[in-house]
């Protein structure tokens, strides 16, 4: 497999570097600066700037994986659709709009490429995020249960935690616990019953940091029963990194076309092996 970096940052490097472990090619780097040490070979400042008209073929074989930011996301996808090139888009701010989702549908589709999108690209947070809703989905009747959502990152994360809204838009979507609206910050009023709490935090050292919180008590505080913690903390980038990798090697190995979250790929993967464990204990 082949592919083309863009966005050349600490995710850029971490992908780098996990692609040089893996025995996967890297044709070229993109980034709208230059390193601030030693320039790689086969750097350009900007998409435009690649020769794909001098060899369309070569470029067509790559895999493009992005991690830029939101304000980028738009125009670098135009650009991949226009030129054919397949993409692994990690930037997590510009699906939250539905327009902007429904727009990209519509340039993948006429394009005939495949563009894998996600929240998340760590196989242990789609793991957290599945056991998030099969929680969820179980409590949801259970009398005085209630949920919120802490994340935490970096100080240099700009954007609200694409993980983090996820999970609340998945507690949503399932009507559990009664929750229809996000709410992310406090505004001097009681948090309301529909309203699912995110509460974020931004302190130098933490890489990501997503924990779910179900509590069976009186809202007041007055009295606490039980309380369910579904935590997942990230060491490093590195697992972001593989599961962008991942990725890209799935367009290649099963020539996918069309907009494909990232979600629906691990979930082919591991809702088998949950239908099989669920089996067992009814068994038992």
């Amino acid at each position: 497999m082949k592919i083309v970096i863009v966005g050349y940052g600490k995710m850029g490097h971490i992908i780098e570097y996990a692609a040089k472990e893996r025995g996967i090619e890297i044709v070229a780097i993109v980034n709208c600066w230059p390193p601030q040490h030693e320039t790689p070979p086969n750097f350009y400042k900007t998409l435009h700037d690649l020769p794909i008209h001098l060899a369309p073929d070569h470029f067509r074989e790559c895999i493009f994986i992005d991690f830029t930011e939101p304000n980028s996301a738009l125009s670098n996808i135009e650009f991949y659709c226009k030129n054919k090139l397949n993409c692994v888009i990690g930037t997590t701010g510009y699906w939250r709009k539905p327009e902007n989702l429904i727009l990209t549908q519509q340039l993948v589709e006429e394009a005939g490429i495949a563009l894998v999108h996600g929240s998340n690209f760590s196989t242990p947070v789609h793991v957290t995020m599945i056991a998030n809703r099969l929680i969820a989905a179980m409590l949801h009747n259970e009398e005085l249960y209630d949920v919120s959502i802490h994340e935490a990152h970096h100080p240099m994360k700009l954007d609200p935690s694409g993980t983090g809204i996820t999970m609340g838009e998945d507690i949503i979507r399932g009507g559990f616990f009664g929750k229809s609206t996000l709410k992310t910050v406090l505004d001097g009023r009681p948090l309301q019953l529909h309203e699912l709490s995110i509460a974020s935090e931004r302190r130098a050292g933490v890489v990501g940091f997503h924990q779910v919180t179900y509590t069976n008590d009186v809202r007041d505080g007055s009295q606490k029963n039980d309380t369910i913690r579904l935590l997942h903390e990230a060491g490093n980038r590195s697992g972001f990194a593989n599961g962008a990798l991942d990725a890209a090697l799935s367009i290649t190995q099963n020539n996918l076309k069309g907009l494909i979250n990232y979600s629906s790929l691990i979930a082919q993967r591991f809702i088998p092996l949950i239908i099989a464990e669920l089996e067992e204990l009814q068994g038992m």
